[in-house]
């Protein structure tokens, strides 16, 4: 049977996650992201389809300067990154 979880573990959880995302958005808005997709058809019908995205790269200089638990349990976590982090992570993505 799985442990439940105390509250505070869930509130960590969930605020690093939100904050992950944000890092998230960052590396998309500053390098871009690789979309892929496909689907079967089978008799005519579409039985599955899959969008596939992929971002890599690394944020260096950001800092959190807000974060708030949400009314509905979610958390909202906004992210600096300084001119000098935005060229590591370009520059990091040159050949």
């Amino acid at each position: 049977m799985a442990s439940a979880r105390s509250a505070a573990e869930k509130r960590l959880t969930g605020e690093r996650s939100a904050e992950l995302d944000a890092y998230r958005r960052i590396l998309e808005n500053v390098k871009g992201i690789q979309v892929s997709g496909g689907s079967t058809v089978k008799d005519f019908i579409s039985t599955d389809a899959t969008v596939k995205t992929r971002i890599e790269g690394t944020i260096r200089g950001a800092r959190r300067v807000d974060s708030q638990q949400n009314a509905d349990g979610t958390w909202s976590v906004v992210l600096e990154l300084n001119l000098s982090g935005m060229c590591d992570v370009i520059q990091a993505g040159t050949p």
